[in-house]
């Protein structure tokens, strides 16, 4: 009797916890996207900001997970917190990381082909050998990003900040227009060339002073600049 009375009470408890009647954790903070200043929050019923803790999805704090999956195909995280986060050969093609916050983080060798990265924040974060064809990285803080060897066929960096970033060398097909550059940012081709994509460097107060400052006699237009460039250009 001694040995089964422990045995019956474990029975009972296992039977009293019934998956189907535990509560599941709805998110208290919601991404809300102010179209008057382009940027998100993440609010609450009471208008108030915060995150979801371990949350994965809109609004998630994800700082320190460790996921037990790698395929994220289409999954919505606008405005989370990835921070230090390694997804490195995830997939995550078709995801929304819009407005997210991702310093630090690592998505070497991801699948990112068609994702939504527009106004994240990814400073310092490595992208070494990721696939990020059709990609949306517009806005994008992008400062100390590592993108050695990333495919970016059809990507936009348009407006972005590529301050001391390590970009890929085929950019041919990549919209540059607006994106800041500095002297540090390892670019696959000249300031002349960067300047005809549309791209201005820190120093400058607007795009149109860094091509003002170039005499017009030495300014190649974009076509010309653009298949210069493309002949030295490898096509994997």
């Amino acid at each position: 009797m001694k040995v089964f009375l422990p045995l019956l009470l474990l029975l009972l408890l296992v039977g009293c916890s019934d998956p189907k009647e535990e509560a599941i954790r709805k998110p208290d903070y919601f991404f809300v996207w102010d179209a008057e200043n382009s940027q998100g929050h993440c609010l609450n019923e009471n208008n108030q900001e915060g995150y979801n803790p371990m949350y994965i999805g809109p609004c998630g704090d994800l700082r320190g997970m460790k996921f037990s999956y790698s395929s994220l195909d289409g999954i919505d995280l606008r405005g989370a917190i990835l921070d230090g986060v390694d997804l490195s050969k995830f997939s995550l093609n078709g995801a929304n990381l819009t407005g997210v916050k991702a310093r630090g983080a690592h998505f070497m060798g991801s699948q990112l082909n068609g994702a939504k990265l527009n106004y994240g924040e990814f400073q310092g974060s490595r992208f070494d050998g990721a696939h990020m064809n059709g990609a949306d990285l517009s806005h994008a803080q992008l400062s100390g990003v590592k993108l050695t060897d990333a495919k970016v066929y059809g990507s936009s960096l348009k407006s972005s900040d590529v301050s001391g970033a390590l970009l890929p060398q085929h950019l041919r097909t990549v919209d540059l227009k607006l994106s800041q550059y500095s002297y540090g940012t390892k670019l696959p081709f000249g300031e002349k060339h960067a300047n005809a994509r549309g791209m201005w460097t820190q120093a400058a107060e607007s795009p149109s002073n860094v091509v003002s400052k170039e005499p017009i006699e030495n300014r190649l237009p974009t076509s010309v600049v653009d298949n210069d460039e493309a002949k030295k250009e490898k096509v994997d």
